[in-house]
């Protein structure tokens, strides 16, 4: 006769002892399907990565004041996690007080969090606060001194003008803008 108090131990030692034939189906019944599978640890280790992440939005925040946002549809990192690459990148830039948001589209970027350094690049827009809107190949948004730098290709086009230029510098706190280099201007 099997007392009551006999079946607390009795059940789970049966359970532990015959883990092995009803484990590794439940444990194929559970894992997930699909094909947007997460890559395999070992792939993005071969491939240089230390992690990768879909969808991803990035904040920075400094004294309480809003600096920056930026969304990607895919961020990993290359080599060090200071250094994050990250694909098809729209971001916001918060100037100061009543200043406006700068934003930003682009194919690619590559924020390297140590030195603050925003690189874009592959069919970069600009709209600033103002209602400009630039365009070149790359820039660079060096967080220490709030600027977008633009160094060739350079397009900034007005509700009245169209102007070329070689090297642009954007400040995105006070939305002044110098454009140097063989400067093209074009009144409308």
């Amino acid at each position: 006769m099997i007392k009551t108090r006999n079946l607390f131990w009795q059940i789970p030692l049966l359970g532990l002892l015959t883990a092995s034939l009803w484990l590794p189906p439940l444990a194929g019944f559970l894992a997930p399907r699909g094909s947007e599978a997460t890559p395999d640890a070992a792939l993005l280790q071969r491939a240089g990565k230390l992690f990768a992440m879909e969808d991803v939005v990035l904040a920075q925040s400094k004294a309480g004041r809003r600096e920056w946002r930026i969304r990607a549809a895919r961020l990993y990192t290359a080599g060090s996690e200071e250094d994050l690459r990250m694909e098809q990148v729209a971001a916001v830039f918060y100037g100061d007080g009543d200043q406006g948001e700068t934003s930003i589209v682009s194919d690619e970027a590559r924020y390297e969090s140590g030195r603050e350094l925003l690189s874009v690049t592959g069919d970069v827009v600009v709209v600033t606060a103002n209602g400009y809107r630039l365009q070149a190949p790359s820039l660079e948004y060096q967080g220490s001194q709030h600027q977008l730098l633009a160094t060739a290709g350079v397009k900034v086009a007005g509700e009245r003008f169209d102007l070329q230029g070689e090297r642009l510098t954007y400040d995105v706190k006070t939305n002044d803008f110098q454009l140097e280099g063989k400067v093209v201007c074009a009144l409308r």
